[in-house]
């Protein structure tokens, strides 16, 4: 018992290998110890090491099978390997053990979002928040499902709540900007957007979505075409200029900015794309699009 309490201490400290000593001295003595299989696990996860911390865990429940944690730290890391089916049935066996557990309905509502149980899902991310309501992943999640559910209010609230208590989600602004640029809240969504960008400035999503407000939208105010380059250059740059509807909005960005050869040129490798991947709907827009540049005409949408 003594090593596991000196290991939890110096793992406290950062003294990891040391830690993980102390921990595999308790096991020594006591190879049924559930504690400090648990603790080993968590020190292998955070490390990358998922097989060794998996085993840790499964050594962990089947010491202590009343283990909560241990169930679902396993369906956590099942999760992110992919492991729908089994993620759910530690996750499930967690929340049997204990009802009110935050953690472990949010993590069966990444193992049912895994097998396409969307509004299962959200059911389970609510209860998370519920049970904890500055519980800033589960409300990004739940704001992610709810959106594919279509209830886009309840998604951006979701979303919004995540950026606040989470300022530094640069994923969190790209999505409710996606939101509110189709609740026609154009501004707002560019300040998201561009927050998202002055977060992680390789968001591929914030770049081109962007990009494309600024080349075509409707409304005069939101358009700008050097930034709309900009954007979008970085973008192609990002994507090694290989990605079909990514030079289609540079194409776009191109002519809202005067140059339509740039544009044409553009669309023409754009479409080349589109149909070499067989995107045969983005290929009849580009088509279309492309009918504009050449009549010396911007893109509107």
């Amino acid at each position: 018992m003594a090593h596991n309490n000196w290991g939890y201490e110096l793992a406290e400290q950062g003294k990891v290998d040391e830690a993980k000593a102390h921990y595999l001295a308790a096991l020594d003595v006591y190879p049924s110890f559930p504690e400090a299989h648990f603790n080993l696990g968590d020190l292998f996860s955070a490390e990358g090491r998922t097989e060794e911390a998996l085993a840790q865990y499964r050594a962990a429940v089947e010491a202590k099978p009343d283990f909560a944690e241990a169930h679902n730290n396993l369906s956590n890391l099942l999760a992110k390997r992919g492991d729908g089916q089994q993620a759910l049935k530690y996750a499930t066996e967690a929340i049997r053990l204990r009802p009110n557990y935050p953690q472990a309905h949010f993590n069966c509502g990444n193992a049912l979002s895994l097998l396409g149980k969307v509004a299962e899902a959200a059911v389970e991310y609510s209860t998370a928040v519920r049970l904890k309501p500055d519980y800033a992943e589960a409300h990004y999640n739940l704001g992610g499902t709810l959106f594919l559910l279509g209830k886009t209010d309840e998604a951006a609230a979701h979303l919004s709540e995540a950026a606040r208590l989470q300022p530094a989600n640069a994923a969190a602004h790209t999505k409710l900007a996606l939101i509110l640029a189709r609740q026609g809240q154009t501004g707002e969504a560019l300040m998201h957007y561009q927050e998202a960008l002055r977060l992680q400035p390789g968001s591929l999503e914030a770049l081109k979505n962007q990009a494309w407000i600024r080349a075509a939208h409707p409304d005069a105010q939101y358009r700008n075409g050097a930034e709309a380059v900009r954007l979008a250059q970085q973008a192609a740059q990002l994507t090694q200029e290989k990605d079909a509807a990514v030079l289609d909005i540079l194409a776009a960005a191109y002519a809202e900015a005067g140059d339509f050869a740039h544009a044409v040129a553009t669309s023409e490798r754009a479409l080349a794309l589109a149909t070499a991947t067989n995107q045969s709907s983005l290929r009849e827009q580009i088509l279309a699009r492309q009918a504009l540049y050449r009549s010396g005409q911007p893109c509107r949408q």
